[in-house]
């Protein structure tokens, strides 16, 4: 082995050993494909694997520099935020196969994004309820709701605050249905972003109520009873205030309200928003 044989030798083994390193940092696959695409580019190269060689110079000397991950995190992130904002009507129109796609493409943002609500079409909803005793009895059954039985009524089981408010909304002229918002995580539950303390937490809003207007369209009310005495109430109220500022005009009312105190059976509630 020559002199030179030898140095080529080493290189490569330092360049190679760089080059995984900057794999681990921006990613193998992104490592991979961008060699690849830098190779392809390169004409002063004398044959591929010279030019391959060149490209994993290029992308282990990015590794020698801790800033890139940052960099290329908040490039690709605010990329792919401005496409998902710009196709968002193209990509509310495939089927629900492709729409969990670009679902989970969201999911990785680390700041949360506006995402379309799946529409509901089938729930295992409870009929039943027991009770200390060990004996069943009936859920209460509501009607309009967007999802019922064949009967055209809703079983749930509401608590008293919740069953006053649904009440005194679905009485109110123009209300042609209403929406029990999921508590769980679904595609089909909507969920609003507040801040608790130095962490990101999701409010479910209990109801959505849906009013025609005199021009025939539809309105949706997002209201949200809660009870003032839990310490996350005023985070979640200011989510709402915030997230009522920057949405209000998708909607005729975002309201939320406070259980001020429950005298013999009845309930006092205070409007907020």
């Amino acid at each position: 082995m020559t002199f030179n044989d030898f140095v080529e030798v080493a290189d490569y083994a330092v360049i190679e050993d760089a080059y995984k390193r900057a794999g681990r940092i921006i990613s193998p696959d992104l490592a991979t494909t961008y060699s690849e695409h830098l190779a392809a580019k390169d004409e002063d190269a004398e044959d591929e694997e010279d030019a391959l060689i060149n490209a994993h110079t290029d992308v282990a000397a990015w590794g020698l520099t801790p800033e890139i991950k940052d960099v290329l995190e908040a490039a690709a992130e605010a990329l792919s935020n401005h496409w998902l904002n710009e196709y968002r009507v193209a990509i509310a129109a495939l089927t629900d196969e492709r729409q969990e796609a670009y679902r989970q493409i969201r999911e990785l943002s680390a700041n949360p994004l506006d995402v379309f609500l799946a529409r509901p079409k089938a729930w295992l909803q409870p009929t039943m309820a027991r009770k200390a005793n060990g004996t069943e009895a009936p859920l209460a059954r509501y009607g309009k709701h967007m999802l019922c039985d064949a009967d055209g009524l809703f079983p749930d089981e509401l608590n008293i605050w919740e069953r006053v408010v649904l009440e005194a909304e679905a009485a109110k002229d123009g209300r042609v249905a209403w929406y029990r918002n999921p508590a769980r995580a679904s595609q089909d539950s909507s969920g609003i972003v507040y801040d608790d303390v130095d962490d990101k937490r999701i409010v479910r809003p209990h109801f959505v109520f849906f009013s025609q207007q005199a021009d025939g369209s539809i309105v949706a009310d997002i209201v949200d009873p809660h009870g003032h005495h839990l310490a996350d109430s005023l985070p979640k109220l200011h989510g709402l205030a915030c997230y009522a500022e920057a949405n209000g005009h998708l909607y005729g009312r975002v309201r939320r309200f406070q259980r001020l105190k429950a005298d013999a059976g009845c309930l006092t509630f205070k409007s907020r928003m």
